[in-house]
């Protein structure tokens, strides 16, 4: 029998901590995302910085047209740049720790291949051989020394890991998200961004030791689904204001803006059933009006 201390989360607790970590990118996003949509002049008339903004932005937002003038699409969105900073955040978070069972190991790609081939052939054996080795790198069951000096390299690790993650991302994010912050206060941001990176990879290794396989569900995945108020895998940004599980005012519109991708998960905690999908939390989409 497995250990009390890999007994599986339950489906809400976990939805609770993924929607508590977003919380807190929202937060992140709405203390330092600039206050209105390409507000300078620059930024408004700056090919560089307006390329780079698109560029960035594809993995989240769902254009209408192509070139940057598609970036004139999000002007009449309020807290566009809030919603923007928050989506890729959350994306990059997802693709580079959530999504990543050994994003913390120097050599995860070997690992991550590994796991990836076998899950082509046999899903079940490769989910128990992922989490049997992540257990195994985090061994929080065993109490001799060498086991709780290892267990402490890996909170290690996956705090440097994160770390430098978020330290990374910061350089690349767009400028024209950010507001105009002095040296000090953008380092405020980096250090806030930083623990935000580093809940997200402690919540992960908990995920991952578990049998359950996860996914993630991005704007690729999202962009033809049409809203509707009892979708499972759709949920409308809190900007949208809909307090009625029965307002249907925004049935049928389209995702515009993916401020948080959804996870699903496959497979039981007895290693059964890897053929089929839960929503373990929806994504958060703001919609678009046309």
């Amino acid at each position: 029998m497995d250990s009390a201390r890999w007994m599986p989360m339950d489906v809400g607790q976990i939805r609770a901590e993924l929607e508590d970590l977003h919380a807190n990118i929202w937060k992140l996003s709405r203390t330092y995302a600039a206050d209105t949509w390409l507000a300078s002049e620059r930024e408004s008339s700056d090919p560089s910085l307006r390329l780079d903004l698109r560029s960035s932005l594809n993995h989240v937002v769902r254009f209408g047209s192509k070139g940057v003038e598609a970036l004139d699409e999000l002007t009449s969105i309020k807290r566009a740049s809030q919603l923007c900073l928050a989506a890729l955040i959350s994306d990059h978070i997802a693709m580079t720790i959530l999504e990543s069972p050994f994003f913390f190991v120097a050599d995860r790609k070997a690992f991550h291949d590994v796991w990836k081939r076998a899950l082509k052939y046999d899903p079940r054996k490769a989910a128990l051989w992922r989490s049997d080795t992540l257990r195994l790198m985090n061994p929080l069951d065993l109490e001799s020394e060498s086991a709780k000096i290892e267990t402490a390299a890996i909170k290690q690790s996956i705090d440097v890991t994160c770390e430098n993650l978020a330290m990374q991302y910061a350089k690349k994010l767009p400028e024209p998200l950010l507001r105009r912050l002095e040296s000090s206060i953008y380092e405020e941001f980096v250090q806030e961004l930083v623990l935000v990176y580093q809940k997200a990879g402690n919540l992960s290794i908990r995920l991952w030791v578990q049998r359950p396989s996860l996914r993630c569900d991005y704007l690729a995945d999202l962009a033809e689904v049409n809203f509707d108020i009892k979708s499972k895998i759709l949920q409308a940004h809190s900007l949208h204001r809909i307090d009625d599980s029965e307002d249907h005012t925004h049935d049928g519109k389209r995702v515009k803006v993916v401020v948080q991708p959804a996870f699903q998960a496959a497979g039981t905690h007895e290693a059964e059933g890897y053929d089929q999908y839960q929503v373990w939390c929806p994504a958060v989409v703001y919609l678009d009006d046309k």
